[in-house]
C-alpha cells in the first residue's frame, strides 16, 4: 500500500501522477475538483488532458500546454468527463444544462428546473460540436426515470460518463436514474436500458442490481465495465456484464467487492487494464485498489489529503519527459539570489539539478547543483554581476543529462513574471528563450502570452500583436497592462485594443471600433482583426473596413467614417448579401427598434432589413416595393413584416415580397402593387403573375357596398363579402 499524496503537500485541486511507490512524478494543481483525467495519443505524441476551471486543457507529457476545450458558454453544469476517440482526433463530453419545467407530477415544483443531461462530441483541432444530444428531448430519458426528491433537487439524471461503443455508438452511465443507456448516434435516441426503473435489458446472475452505476466503458474482450455505487449498508462495488444486445439481454461475469464494505463512495471508476486486472476507485473513502480477475487486491493506495475523482493506471515508457520550471522569486538588487522551484514531469530517475549562469548564453557555466527531492525542487543560486542568464538542467545518477531548460533572464521582466504570479498566473510557464523586439524592447513568451519589457500582454494577444507588424504596425507598443473585462480579456496599445476570450482567439481593432463594442456589449468578442476587403459577386475585392463578432459586424462608412453595428438575425441576411459588397451597400444606421415595439430593423444604402419575433428571422425589402409596403404602413400596415427577401418572378419580369398577411408585386410596366386576402389567393390559383391576369395594376379597391376588387393586366378579380369568395373576370 502507498499513500498517494504526503501530508502537508499542498495540492489542493488538481490532477497528479504517481508512482506505485507514492513518488509524485506528473502535477497540474489549480485543476478543477471531481473531474476526469488521462492519456491519449493526439497527432503522433502521447498527451494528457485535464479539467481547469472554463474548459479542459490538453497538455504533452512535460506539462506544456497544446490546446484548450472550452466549455459552450449556454451550459450550466460542470463538464466532468471527458473520452477521446480511438483516432485522438475527436472527445466525447458528458455534461448538463438547466431546463424549466414543470416538477409538479413528479412532487417538485410546478416551475421547477431540471439539469437535463447533454453529450457532445467535439473535434479537437477546430472546436467544433460535431454530434449533439440532450436527455429531455426526442429520443431521450424521461424525469419519470429518476430516483431523486424533486422537492430538494432537479438533478434528475447525472450523467456522469459518456463514451464511445466499438461500433461507433455511445455508452451513457447515469447515477440518479440508477441506469446505464446505449445512445445511438444517428437516430439520436437511446436503444437499450441496463437498470432502473425501466430496463429493457434481462439481467442475471445479480440480485443486487445497479444502484448509482458510474464510468461505463466497453472493454477490449466485449464486456460491460461499470462502477457501481451503493448506499449503506451495501457497498460500492465494480461489475463486468457479458451483454448480449440482440437477446437485450446481460449476465454479471465479474464482480470486484471490497472487504470490509466501502458504501456512499460518491464518486469513483472501474478501469479495465490491458493485463485483465480492473483498477477501482472508491472516491469519497479516498482509495483506489487494482483487482485481478479472481478478486484479489494487487495494489492499494490511499489519499489521505483529498478525494480523488477517477484514477487511472498509464504506462509511462521512458524517461526525462520533459521539463517544468517554476521561476518563484528573482533578485531585486544587483548580485541579490536566484530562487526557483524545478521539475521534469513524468521522470523517475533525476539525482540532481545543476544551476548554468552567464552573461552571454554562449558562456554559461555551472554555479550550483541541488540532488532532486520530489516532484518539485527548490534550488537557489547567487549569480552576480555576471549571472544576466541562467538556465537548468536534470541530470540522472550517472551524469546523463535528461534534460534542459529554456534560458532565462533577470531583470523587469523576470519581476513583471513574479508580480503576476509566475507559472500559476494566466500567463502560465515560460516558452522559449528572451528575445528583443526592433529598439530594443526585450520580450519573453509564455504559454498564453508574453511580456514586453514591464507591460503584460496575455492568452494569445501577442500572436494578434505580432500579426500587425510589431511596434511598426498600426497598434504600436502596449499602452497598459492586459485587463480582464466580462468573459474575455483587453490589452491597449498605442493605436488600438487586442481583444480576447477563450473561443474567439485574440484580435486587433482600431480605437474607434473597440469605442463602439463598448456602446454594443450584445456583439460578443470578435472573430478576426480589422479587415479592409470584401469579396463582390464576380469574386473581385472592395474596399470595406469592418471588424466581425461573435454576434454581428461594426463597419466603417466611406467618407464621414461612421461606424455602425449590425448583428444578430439582421447581420445573417445582410451578410448573406455579401454585406457592403452587395446590392445593399453599406450601413445608415444602427440597429434599431421597428416602430410596432415588436421588431428590428437597419437601413442600408439601398435597402433595409428587418426582423420580427413572430417570423423569428431577418428579410431585406428594397426599391419600389419597400416604397409600396412604406405607403401601406410598413410593419404596422396591414401587411406586417416581411416573410422572404426580395425574389425574381419567373423570368426575371418583376420581382416581389411576400409579408405575413400578403404580397407586393413589382414590373417595370405596371410599378408595385399589393395584393392580399381572397383575391390574392384566387389570383394564385390561376398561376400568379405567369397566367392570363399578369401583374397587378392596381391595389385592392372598393367599387362599391360589400365588395373589393383589383385590376390586372388581364382582366381583374371581384370579391364578395356575402359570399367571402373571389371570382376572376378576363379581358
Amino acid at each position: 500500500m502507498a499513500d498517494l499524496a504526503s501530508p502537508g503537500s499542498g495540492w489542493g485541486h488538481g490532477q497528479i501522477g504517481f508512482a506505485d511507490d507514492g513518488r509524485v512524478i506528473l502535477g497540474f494543481s489549480g485543476a478543477r475538483p471531481r473531474s476526469d483525467t488521462g492519456t491519449f495519443q493526439y497527432r503522433g505524441q502521447r498527451v494528457v488532458v485535464h479539467r481547469v476551471f472554463g474548459g479542459w486543457h490538453i497538455r504533452d507529457m512535460a506539462g506544456q500546454f497544446i490546446r484548450e476545450i472550452a466549455d459552450l458558454e449556454d451550459r450550466s453544469g460542470v463538464e466532468h468527463n471527458l473520452t477521446p476517440s480511438a483516432d485522438g482526433n475527436r472527445v466525447l463530453l458528458s455534461t448538463s444544462e438547466s431546463v424549466p419545467v414543470d416538477l409538479s407530477p413528479y412532487g417538485g415544483p410546478a416551475q421547477g428546473v431540471a439539469l437535463q443531461g447533454v453529450v457532445r462530441e467535439i473535434d479537437i483541432a477546430t472546436g467544433e460540436t460535431l454530434f449533439e444530444w440532450k436527455s429531455l428531448g426526442p429520443g431521450g430519458i424521461p424525469l419519470g426515470d429518476s430516483t431523486v426528491d424533486f422537492g430538494s433537487s432537479g438533478d434528475y439524471l447525472h450523467l456522469n460518463a459518456a463514451t464511445y461503443d466499438t461500433d461507433g455508438n455511445f455508452l451513457l452511465s447515469a447515477t440518479n436514474t440508477g441506469a446505464v443507456y446505449k445512445l445511438d448516434r444517428a437516430a439520436r435516441t437511446i436503444t437499450w436500458t441496463l437498470g432502473g426503473k425501466r430496463s429493457t435489458v434481462t439481467v442475471s446472475g445479480d440480485p443486487v442490481g445497479l444502484a448509482r452505476p458510474q464510468d461505463v466503458r466497453r472493454q477490449a474482450d466485449g464486456r460491460l465495465s461499470v462502477f457501481d455505487d451503493h448506499p449503506a449498508p451495501g457497498t460500492a462495488r465494480a461489475v463486468a456484464y457479458t451483454l448480449n444486445e440482440q437477446a437485450k439481454t446481460a449476465a454479471l461475469s465479474r464482480q470486484f467487492v471490497p472487504s470490509p464494505a466501502l458504501p456512499d463512495a460518491g464518486t469513483g471508476g472501474s478501469q479495465p487494464l490491458p493485463n485483465g486486472n480492473y483498477l477501482v476507485t472508491f472516491g469519497a473513502q479516498r482509495i483506489v485498489r487494482e483487482y485481478t480477475p479472481s478478486g484479489a487486491v494487487a495494489f492499494e493506495g490511499r489519499f489521505p489529503e483529498y478525494e480523488p475523482y477517477r484514477v487511472q493506471r498509464e504506462v509511462w515508457s521512458q524517461s526525462g519527459l520533459g521539463l517544468v520550471v517554476y521561476p518563484e522569486c528573482h533578485d531585486r538588487n544587483i548580485g541579490g539570489d536566484l530562487a526557483a522551484i524545478v521539475s521534469l514531469a513524468g521522470a523517475t530517475d533525476v539525482a540532481t539539478w545543476e544551476v548554468w549562469a552567464g552573461a552571454r548564453e554562449t558562456a554559461l557555466r555551472k554555479v550550483a547543483a541541488f540532488p532532486a527531492t520530489d516532484f518539485y525542487t527548490k534550488v537557489t543560486a547567487t549569480l552576480g554581476w555576471e549571472g544576466a542568464l541562467y538556465r537548468f538542467r536534470a541530470v540522472d545518477s550517472s551524469g546523463r543529462v535528461l534534460a534542459t531548460s529554456a534560458t532565462y533572464s533577470r531583470g523587469p521582466i523576470e519581476e513583471k513574471y513574479a508580480e503576476l504570479g509566475g507559472p500559476g498566473s494566466w500567463l502560465g510557464n515560460p516558452v522559449g528563450d528572451r528575445y528583443v523586439f526592433p529598439h530594443h524592447f526585450p520580450a519573453q513568451n509564455y504559454e498564453h502570452g508574453a511580456i514586453i519589457a514591464r507591460t503584460a500582454m496575455t492568452l494569445g494577444a501577442l500572436g494578434a500583436y505580432l500579426r500587425s507588424k510589431d511596434v511598426y504596425g498600426p497598434m504600436g507598443m502596449p499602452a497598459a497592462d492586459t485587463a480582464d473585462v466580462p468573459g474575455g480579456q483587453v490589452t491597449v496599445f498605442g493605436g488600438g485594443v487586442v481583444l480576447e476570450s477563450a473561443a474567439t482567439g485574440a484580435h486587433w481593432m482600431r480605437t474607434k471600433y473597440a469605442d463602439a463594442r463598448t456602446a454594443n456589449l450584445w456583439l460578443g468578442f470578435p472573430v478576426g482583426d480589422e479587415e479592409t476587403r470584401c469579396e463582390n459577386s464576380s469574386g473581385g475585392a472592395e474596399p470595406l473596413t469592418r471588424v466581425r463578432f461573435g454576434n454581428g459586424a461594426l463597419i466603417e462608412t466611406p467618407g464621414e467614417g461612421r461606424v455602425f453595428e449590425v448583428h444578430g438575425g439582421i447581420w445573417i441576411t445582410y451578410a448573406s448579401f455579401k454585406e457592403r459588397c452587395g446590392f445593399l451597400g453599406f450601413p445608415t444606421s444602427n440597429e434599431t427598434a421597428a416602430a410596432d415595439g415588436q421588431g428590428r430593423f437597419g437601413t442600408f444604402e439601398r435597402g433595409a432589413v428587418y426582423w420580427s419575433p413572430a417570423t423569428g428571422e431577418a428579410f431585406e425589402v428594397h426599391g419600389a416595393v419597400r416604397n409600396k409596403w412604406a405607403e401601406l404602413g410598413a410593419e404596422r400596415g396591414f401587411l406586417g413584416y416581411p416573410i422572404t427577401n426580395e425574389l425574381p418572378t419567373a423570368g426575371n419580369t418583376g420581382a416581389y415580397n411576400h409579408f405575413q398577411r400578403g404580397s407586393v408585386f413589382w414590373s417595370p410596366a405596371t410599378g408595385a402593387h399589393e395584393v392580399h386576402g381572397g383575391i390574392r389567393d384566387a389570383w394564385a390559383r390561376v398561376g400568379w403573375q405567369g397566367g392570363r391576369l399578369g401583374f397587378p395594376t392596381s391595389d385592392e379597391f372598393a367599387p362599391s357596398d360589400g365588395y373589393r376588387r383589383q385590376d390586372f393586366q388581364g382582366g381583374y378579380v371581384m370579391w364578395s363579402a356575402a359570399t367571402g369568395k373571389a371570382e376572376v373576370f378576363y379581358r
